[in-house]
């Protein structure tokens, strides 16, 4: 549902009741043009992108969920939990959680192209449950149990890969938002 500002949505109400003829052109003036829109949901979509990006690298440029939260040495090592660092993860997560939580939030801001309204649902529905997972993530950093954390991660990347990043990939497709593990 396209949500225009008070004030429009007012004179199209007030133009409705009285009758008027202009209430088509009035729509037709405030509404962004299909590209505008497309282009306002792309950008929306690559900021999200961006912020979980910058929670997932740390300082030195490295991936900062992978061995801090899944305790992977390398892509293709197993889990070894005296990798797992939890305030590092922790700082992961509260990134993560945040930049979540501003993309859902953001996803009433702008119209979703008839094109995006698939990935809109898979927005809707998964990112809730990513912040969930987030917020769960945290907790577990706060305990004394490594294998809570790799646990809570695993269920975090399970909901995001493949629904949410072929959702990211679709809207975005110049970016390709996961990376697979060479070997």
């Amino acid at each position: 549902m396209t949500r225009l500002p008070v004030a429009v949505g007012a004179v199209l109400l007030v133009a409705a009741a009285c009758g008027s003829s202009s209430l088509v052109a009035q729509k037709a003036a405030t509404s962004p043009t299909p590209d505008a829109a497309t282009r306002a949901y792309v950008s929306l979509v690559r900021a999200y992108w961006n912020a979980l990006h910058v929670a997932d690298t740390t300082a030195d440029g490295s991936d900062a969920d992978a061995g801090p939260c899944l305790g992977e040495s390398s892509p293709t090592s197993p889990s070894d939990l005296k990798v797992v660092l939890p305030q590092a993860c922790r700082t992961y997560a509260v990134a993560t959680l945040a930049a979540h939580e501003k993309f859902f939030a953001a996803l009433d801001t702008v119209p979703t192209p008839p094109s995006f309204a698939a990935d809109d649902t898979v927005f809707r529905r998964d990112i809730p449950k990513a912040i969930t997972d987030m917020t769960t993530l945290i907790a577990a950093c706060g305990g004394s149990s490594r294998q809570a954390i790799v646990d809570a991660m695993r269920a975090y990347a399970e909901l995001m890969i493949p629904e949410v990043t072929d959702a990211l990939d679709h809207v975005d497709p110049s970016v390709r938002h996961i990376e697979p593990h060479a070997g």
